[in-house]
């Protein structure tokens, strides 16, 4: 909902942070509901494409995990490739942290 009213990322409601929702019209709050749920139907149709596409890496990745319980960064790589690490390199905080 947030995402709809305070973010903007409706597209028939903008900016909209009301002081008291129950001072919200029912038709408005139908809008937000219905916008909310096609952004929830659109996301998770991705995620099951994302996985589905993806799926012969997801089971890799389990079986050497389960065979070596970490994956570091080379192991990442050598099973997915280094485009994949390059996303998401380690921030001063989570370098800090070890598992």
């Amino acid at each position: 909902r947030d995402m709809i009213t305070r973010s903007g990322f409706g597209k028939s409601i903008g900016l909209f942070a009301p002081s008291d929702w129950s001072l919200v019209s029912e038709s408005t709050s139908r809008k937000i509901d219905e916008e909310t749920q096609e952004i929830l139907e659109e996301q998770y149709a991705r995620a099951k494409d994302l996985i589905r596409i993806h799926q012969h890496h997801i089971i890799a990745l389990k079986s050497l995990l389960l065979d070596i319980e970490v994956v570091r960064e080379e192991g990442l790589i050598s099973l997915l490739g280094a485009k994949v690490t390059e996303v998401a390199k380690p921030t001063a905080f989570s370098e800090g942290i070890s598992a």
